[in-house]
């Protein structure tokens, strides 16, 4: 780390930037090698990198101090930087792993009751929804032979399709029925308040965002299967 500051603040001071301290923009940081090691020669440095894990790897010198003493003089963010703009973006991936990493700082049981909210929902949707094309396909195939779809490889594929396309509804309905319950609303809307981005209405935008993706793409899979039936 040392190496790699001491030469990019060789570089630095070669091309005119000056001695420190200065602001420096790390984009793609990794885990912070040059960008705490710039930070330790009094330069403020602002890094980002799409990865949570790196960027998780890269604030541990930071861990547990608050600003003002000890602190690194760097600012390690989650996202990326280009075009004079931060995005934070990332899509459907983007979110399971920015899930995972909150997730782990919530401590409170009242998580719990979201396993049971989620797969509840999830099941009751794909069921009504396995049931209404279902209904439709014995109306229109009355040759066929069903369990709830054809007993077919494209029953199968209009399965997968539906319980595909219902995963991110059935979560954002499952966080509203979660926050009825006023226990568990008070318990995680003050959690929420120590971890960014992990109230109510913060999650359920993120969710609508992924849903964008997976349901219109679940719904494809499951229009495929009825017309290959």
């Amino acid at each position: 780390m040392k190496a790699h500051s001491k030469s990019i603040h060789a570089t630095a001071q070669g091309g005119a930037v000056g001695p420190p301290p200065r602001s420096i923009l790390d984009v793609s940081c990794g885990i912070g090698t040059q960008a705490l090691g710039l930070a330790a020669l009094r330069h403020a440095v602002t890094a980002s990198d799409l990865s949570t894990m790196a960027v998780e790897c890269a604030d541990i010198p930071n861990r547990g101090r608050p600003s003002g003493q000890g602190r690194s003089r760097v600012d390690i963010l989650f996202g990326n930087y280009q075009g004079g703009r931060w995005s934070m973006e990332k899509g459907a991936m983007g979110y399971f792993e920015e899930a995972r990493k909150r997730a782990s700082r919530r401590r409170s049981a009242w998580n719990l009751l979201l396993i049971p909210a989620v797969l509840g929902t999830w099941a009751a949707m794909w069921y009504a929804s396995v049931q209404a094309v279902g209904q439709l396909l014995r109306y229109t195939r009355p040759g066929l032979h069903f369990v709830l779809l054809p007993d077919s490889g494209a029953g199968t594929l209009i399965g997968l399709g539906l319980l595909f396309a219902w995963l991110p509804l059935a979560m954002v309905v499952s966080n509203v029925l979660v926050a009825t319950v006023a226990p568990a609303r008070r318990t995680l809307d003050r959690e929420a308040q120590a971890v960014p981005g992990t109230d109510l209405v913060s999650a359920n935008t993120r969710l609508l965002k992924v849903m964008l993706v997976i349901t219109p793409t679940g719904l494809f899979l499951a229009i495929l299967g009825i017309l290959a039936v």
